[in-house]
């Protein structure tokens, strides 16, 4: 058998699968067997676009920028076309006001998005200054290797800090740090999985399996710490932003280590009995298994609460 590769992703989705709140069917296609590949999002689209205006990284399966392609956009003065993004940084640093005819086409708000984070891409360019952050690498790979199984993942930037407040006024020494940048239309909600409300945001097992997991393989790889940020950058308007440092208590990073060695082997029990699939009306709705699945749900199932 061979090995099984534990991403961040993966490991989101496999806790979702022990909740019976992710198909087992999907979950296999999707990480174990590897026949399926699940299209970008538009809200991923948006962060591929926004990682690339803001430090030049592209998805890992991607080698020229021209390829991404922000559909439906209208340059000032053409007809409405996909846009190259190289196009578009082209039109905006050509001109004072937004490169896009905004029409009432529906496209208006999307479009307005792309500009919010051509402006939001040039905030986070500053911030870097303000803070004397030294960017070391971008897409750095780091991984920790055991015979089963194979804990990866892809830092945005690996970077230096040189100039963070401390609580006296004053600044620490400098330090590294792993840095991971957002665009979200959810910066403030406290209530969707993916809404960077403070107070809500610790709870966000989600969110915050990516900075758990990243923490505790460059503890295994280099036996050592590493702080975790998030930069996050509004795509709804172009002013909204924030910096989130993750402090994880050792007990946290101890239980979620424990529970990811764990993994492959519960994977290996449900490779052998079969992955239980979870039908959901909307979920199945776009699966890309859904044409040849015996088990979609194409009606809502009936469901009962009480009145106490």
């Amino acid at each position: 058998m061979k090995k099984i590769r534990l991403s961040p992703s993966m490991l989101k989705d496999f806790k979702a699968y022990q909740n019976k709140m992710f198909c087992g069917f999907l979950f296999d296609a999707l990480y174990i067997s590897r026949t399926v590949i699940i299209d970008p999002t538009p809200s991923m689209q948006m962060g591929q676009f926004f990682e690339w205006i803001a430090i030049g990284s592209l998805p890992r399966d991607i080698s020229d920028p021209a390829i991404l392609i922000i559909p439906g956009l209208k340059i000032a003065g053409k007809k409405k076309v996909d846009v190259l993004i190289p196009e578009l940084i082209k039109a905006s640093q050509n001109s004072e006001e937004i490169p896009f005819e905004l029409i009432n086409d529906g496209l208006e708000y999307f479009q307005i998005k792309y500009y919010n984070l051509l402006i939001q891409a040039d905030h986070f360019k500053k911030t870097l200054q303000h803070y004397k952050i030294e960017i070391l690498s971008i897409q750095k790979t780091i991984q920790f290797d055991k015979e089963d199984y194979l804990r990866k993942g892809v830092l945005d930037i690996h970077a230096r800090i040189h100039k963070m407040p401390d609580e006296t006024g004053g600044y620490f020494k400098p330090f590294e740090a792993i840095i991971d940048i957002k665009s979200t239309g959810n910066i403030n909600n406290r209530w969707e999985d993916y809404g960077w409300d403070l107070l809500s945001l610790p709870f966000k097992e989600k969110i915050m399996m990516q900075p758990k997991e990243y923490t505790m393989i460059w503890r295994l790889k280099y036996n050592k710490e590493i702080p975790f940020f998030f930069f996050v950058h509004a795509n709804t308007n172009e002013y909204s932003r924030k910096i989130i440092k993750v402090n994880i208590y050792p007990g946290i990073l101890q239980e979620h280590n424990e529970w990811v060695k764990s993994v492959p082997e519960i994977i290996k029990g449900e490779i052998f009995l079969g992955f239980t699939p979870y039908p959901d009306v909307e979920k199945c709705y776009d699966c890309p298994l859904r044409n040849k699945c015996v088990y979609r749900a194409d009606h809502p199932k009936i469901h009962t609460i009480e009145l106490i």
